[in-house]
């Protein structure tokens, strides 16, 4: 590594080695732990500090003057003008252009461990799945910035230009957006038709869960099955080194083997949608978001000047567009046949519309009246009734997983578990059924665990793997 002083033009050398910085050697005014100047002790004691510390938890360098260096094997190149500052070199250059480096500009991109691998690749051939959202621009612009020969692809799934309620990767407005985004980047913009596809791997086997009585999570199938599936087959065949996308997740090699990691804004966090992901395609595959809030994302978004700076998260599903669930369904699958609403001893409260306009844990729309209110305890496609009870009766300690996932062979004693996005992961012991089942008993009780839905296992922040849950172990309330 080699830190340049512009004033005095030497060198000043750093025996280092990945992510770690070991010693200083003397070659010029700049030494580890005297002051750099008479005026600059409290910079000095801030670069020994970062120094010593090597980069772990992203550590910034703070210098005299502008100083830019570079770490062994990597591309990554720290630049200062005063205050904290970390980026690459194309991001300097940027930065220069546009009239210098100030110490709360986001493009300074933090040095951290996930971002080894990230540097090691600067240079290679990256393709971008880019949805038209501020996420997916991001990771782009962020991967251009870092030397990489990027080009943009985008998933072409369904809907018209301008759809009421069309949102998402989907539609030709999204198309439009991507396309916006490559020409600003400089980078070329491809567009395939994945609409048989997304039939195929995500909404039949939608709506056939739903016809059975359960709830799946379309967002899971397509990240397996097409972006990180058939999406990640073309890219290697097309002779790209790797796959990004704008997620909130890390990928880490521990070992021979690479890890999924959860992101440090648990708000964000999106490790339970990619559980599904074959363990063999991670090394294909680069979260560039992984270092950044939602926040900081944004702000690099409008501070670059990207088209799509200001454009709202999506929250629907790619393919529902112009209704709702309930509306989809009904269009895709008719009229729905209706049933006996009953309680758990089976004595009929009311009518139920159809098992697929109701999800377990569900209150509302229900159509009945009741003294307390009620909600959706299971779903019985086979005779074709809706089960509901207090909120109490949602609570489950046991479940039956199905069609695992694993990213890890051993499993500790106790790992922790999410049955559902926005939840909590929570502690539970897991044991083997054998023909790729798992008998998952929590600490605590879980209030509506949904057959059809995921159940995503950690050790910390390291995704053990996932299944879906096939199967609620009720117990016994007398």
């Amino acid at each position: 590594m080699f830190f340049y002083d512009p004033e005095q033009r030497e060198p000043v050398s750093i025996v280092g080695s990945g992510d770690k910085i070991y010693t200083f050697n003397k070659m010029s005014r700049c030494v580890l732990g005297e002051k750099i100047l008479d005026r600059e002790t409290e910079k000095a004691q801030s670069l020994q500090k970062a120094v010593s510390s090597g980069m772990e938890g992203g550590a910034c360098v703070a210098f005299l003057t502008p100083i830019r260096f570079r770490v062994p094997g990597t591309s990554l190149l720290a630049v200062h003008d005063g205050k904290f500052a970390v980026g690459f070199r194309e991001t300097a250059r940027l930065m220069n252009r546009r009239g210098g480096l100030r110490g709360d500009n986001p493009f300074h991109l933090r040095i951290r461990k996930e971002n080894a691998e990230l540097a090691d690749m600067c240079g290679k051939r990256v393709l971008v799945a880019m949805s038209g959202g501020v996420d997916s621009s991001v990771a782009a612009f962020l991967l251009k910035e870092a030397g990489y020969r990027v080009a943009g692809v985008t998933m072409y799934l369904a809907g018209e230009p301008s759809e009421k309620g069309a949102s998402g990767h989907a539609t030709a407005d999204a198309v439009r957006d991507a396309k916006r985004v490559c020409e600003e980047l400089g980078i070329r913009h491809h567009v395939f038709d994945y609409t048989d596809e997304l039939e195929q791997w995500v909404i039949g086997p939608f709506l056939r869960e739903y016809a059975r009585g359960r709830t799946p999570n379309p967002c899971i199938l397509c990240n397996r099955h097409l972006k990180f599936g058939s999406l990640l087959a073309r890219m290697r065949g097309w002779g790209f080194d790797a796959l990004a996308t704008g997620h909130y997740a890390i990928i880490e090699k521990r070992g021979s083997r690479y890890s999924l990691i959860r992101h440090r804004d648990r708000r964000k966090d999106q490790t339970y949608f990619l559980s599904r992901i074959e363990p063999e395609a991670l090394r294909w595959i680069l979260f560039p978001l992984g270092p950044y809030t939602k926040e900081e994302v944004r702000a690099i978004a409008d501070r670059s000047g990207l088209p799509v700076a200001a454009k709202a998260e999506s929250q629907d599903v790619c393919f529902v567009y112009g209704g709702t669930y309930h509306d989809f369904l009904r269009e895709r699958m008719g009229e729905q046949k209706g049933g006996r609403m009953v309680n758990r001893k089976g004595h009929c409260l009311g009518n139920h519309k159809g098992i697929v306009c109701y999800t377990v844990g569900q209150r509302g729309g229900l159509g009945i009246s009741y003294p307390v209110p009620l909600y959706v305890l299971r779903i019985d496609a086979d005779k074709n009734e809706i089960v509901v009870g207090q909120r109490g009766e949602l609570l489950e300690r046991e479940l039956i997983a199905s069609d695992l996932n694993l990213f890890r062979s051993e499993w500790p004693e106790t790992v922790q578990a999410k049955i559902r996005y926005r939840r909590q992961a929570s502690p539970c012991r897991v044991s083997s059924l054998g023909a790729s089942r798992l008998r998952v008993r929590f600490q605590e009780e879980q209030e509506a665990i949904t057959p059809g839905q995921s159940v995503v296992f950690y050790d910390g922040d390291e995704v053990l793997g996932g299944g879906i849950i096939e199967e609620v172990v009720h117990g016994d309330r007398g």
